[in-house]
């Protein structure tokens, strides 16, 4: 550093407590966007991927309550302020607007029965650390049983069970599944997989005009004219024109084109997040606040090395 000028020492100076300021704004808000929550607007759906391994059973029942990957992640890591526990509502209740301490799930106004689920050994799965660096839903318990609130009233009916990832208690990711408890006793109860709904399947409307057909299904709306076929279904569209596939989804923000005979498609991504995506999670919630304080301590060590005075030694003695 003594090799500079003493102009080029105050420009480097000067460019150090720039990039130091700039980290520590980078940093803080970091730090706060990690800090901050927001709870799950109500009827959110839940995440897919969660399986019951047993359609049938009682109090004392051994069973599993399973996430697949890629499905079994939490928006963030233990890092970032996430944890992950488990739940059992009745099924009025929108899980995803539960809210959680360290006991679990706490119960909404109005709501008599609100539990944790519990392993077979009789242990609450609540407020349990996701991955480092992945986020993921690990240590499940080997198996689960209704043991532990068996002699609880639980009134026959429709309950939902599953698990939740949270941060400052707010519901950020849940997955649901839904039994039906039968035969409630002061000591104990049967349970079921719940019934699934009934799909009714009627015939898609389909009309011709001028040379084009028009079919709508469920909301998806396929048109074909002179052999290129155009696709409207959740505010994504696909269009075929001699095997040339283009899908451009939520209204814009990602086009996707798969050329004839090409191996793989070309994307070109206009936003962020996609409608109904989840944010990266793990790493891109704890590395970006290690790189900007590493970044601070630099620039700043940086600038307060450039700004001492220099040393001047006295001429040698001949």
């Amino acid at each position: 550093m003594n090799a500079l000028t003493p102009a080029a020492r105050r420009v480097w100076r000067d460019v150090a407590r720039a990039g130091a300021v700039l980290s520590a704004v980078m940093l803080g808000v970091g730090l706060v966007g990690s800090l901050t929550a927001s709870a799950l607007p109500p009827g959110s759906a839940a995440t897919g991927g969660q399986t019951l391994s047993v359609t049938s059973g009682n109090a004392t029942t051994a069973w599993k309550l399973q996430l697949t990957s890629p499905n079994n992640v939490c928006p963030g890591d233990g890092l970032a302020g996430y944890k992950w526990s488990t739940y059992m509502v009745p099924a009025a209740v929108d899980a995803g607007t539960l809210t959680y301490n360290s006991l679990g799930p706490i119960a909404p106004s109005g709501v008599t029965f609100t539990q944790p689920l519990f392993s077979s050994t009789g242990s609450p799965i609540v407020a349990k650390s996701p991955g480092l660096g992945d986020g993921l839903i690990t240590g499940t318990p080997a198996n689960y049983s209704f043991s532990a609130i068996a002699t609880l009233p639980v009134p026959n009916g429709t309950y939902k069970i599953g698990y939740a990832c949270t941060k400052d208690g707010q519901t950020e990711r849940y997955w649901e599944t839904s039994i039906t408890v039968s035969n409630a006793t002061a000591s104990g109860f049967d349970f079921g997989a719940a019934a699934s709904p009934t799909t009714t399947t009627t015939a898609a409307p389909t009309t011709t005009a001028g040379g084009a057909t028009t079919t709508t299904v469920a909301g998806a709306t396929t048109t074909t004219v002179s052999g290129a076929t155009t696709t409207t279904a959740a505010g994504a569209t696909t269009t075929t024109v001699r095997a040339t596939t283009t899908t451009t989804a939520g209204s814009g923000t990602s086009t996707t084109t798969t050329l004839a005979g090409s191996l793989s498609p070309t994307t070109t991504i206009k936003a962020v997040t996609l409608p109904g995506t989840f944010p990266v999670t793990g790493s891109s919630s704890s590395w970006p606040l290690a790189v900007w304080a590493l970044l601070l301590l630099a620039f700043g060590r940086i600038a307060i090395l450039l700004a001492r005075p220099l040393r001047v030694l006295p001429p040698k003695r001949r």
